[in-house]
């Protein structure tokens, strides 16, 4: 039975678990979890943080900077759920290099290095968390019963990324991130080696001389055993103030077969953002998510940057 409380909180992390644990819905206030070619996009120094709690707390710091055409970035995500029964944290660095194509194209490739930790705690367990796991892991294991079991296990390792993003006259961006390339054991029980995750995106900046700017963005995730979803949205920015809305919706399909590719869930997001000077903070939710509502918090400062240009959501600056 200890072994089995502990294979269900296993399984459990593995349906949360990817390159990064937490999804965040407010897409473009954190570039660096999309794709580490964005270290360094935004002149001067960059910090970004970011909390989201549904049935989990998340929480996401980083900071970048770059010097001529190479740039670096120092982040971390942490994920609690649980009541402290499932905890893991994620530190990555990360290194790009700007190559100048011509006058109007820049190309930016990205390795990452991340040391990851993660930990379940049994001894913690409460009746809400157990029916947690009910409804996301499908067991014949009486899960009203389990006795509380002091049983715990500790997983770390290391895992390898990457990304390339093309900026095209700072008026679009495309890119593609490939993480844990190097397959890192992810198992608290056993050898269980991490699928590849692969995220595509698009954004654009559209009528920059007017007082009202759109922003509209496009990601699609993708990953063998753990979240996929595609997001459409855009920022419209006026001024200082600048509106947040979009539409995610989860997906799956056998990935040996790209044609079985169903809908599972979709979700409406809407979030705003305030602009003062180089600091931007804001608010995003997911208001009709009945069962699993995210709500954002997110803070990110830019220093040291002479450019009065204002920060931008999914773009280069």
């Amino acid at each position: 039975m200890k072994i089995n409380l502990l294979l269900a909180f296993s399984l459990l992390s593995v349906s949360l678990f990817s390159q990064k644990e937490h999804n965040f819905v407010s897409t473009g206030q954190q570039k660096l979890f999309i794709n580490p070619s964005f270290a360094g996009s935004s002149k001067g120094l960059n910090i970004q943080t970011l909390a989201s709690y549904n049935y989990t707390f998340s929480t996401y710091a980083g900071a970048d900077y770059s010097i001529k055409s190479f740039a670096m970035a120092l982040t971390n995500n942490s994920n609690h759920s649980g009541s402290g029964v499932y905890r893991s944290n994620q530190t990555d660095l990360s290194l790009a290099y700007k190559v100048k194509l011509n006058s109007k194209l820049t190309l930016i490739p990205s390795l990452q290095a991340s040391y990851f930790e993660r930990k379940v705690d049994a001894a913690k367990i409460d009746y809400e968390t157990l029916m947690r796991i009910d409804r996301i892991y499908e067991t014949s294991m009486p899960i009203p019963y389990i006795e509380y079991y002091p049983v715990s296990a500790v997983k770390k390792n290391v895992s390898f990324s990457s990304g390339l993003l093309l900026d095209i006259n700072k008026k679009m961006t495309f890119g593609i991130a490939v993480y844990d390339i190097s397959q890192p054991d992810r198992g608290l029980l056993e050898t269980q080696k991490m699928s590849l995750s692969q995220i595509y995106h698009i954004s654009g900046i559209l009528f920059t001389e007017k007082k009202v700017q759109l922003q509209p963005y496009s990601v699609l995730k993708l990953q063998r055993n753990a979240t996929r979803y595609y997001e459409v949205g855009t920022y419209t920015s006026y001024k200082a103030i600048s509106l947040h809305t979009g539409f995610r919706n989860q997906i799956s399909y056998n990935y040996k077969d790209i044609t079985t590719i169903r809908s599972r869930r979709g979700d409406f997001l809407v979030g705003f953002s305030i602009t003062y000077k180089k600091i931007k903070f804001g608010y995003t939710i997911t208001p009709f998510d009945r069962y699993n509502r995210n709500n954002e918090l997110f803070f990110s400062a830019n220093l040291f940057n002479k450019d009065k240009s204002a920060q931008r959501n999914l773009m280069i600056n």
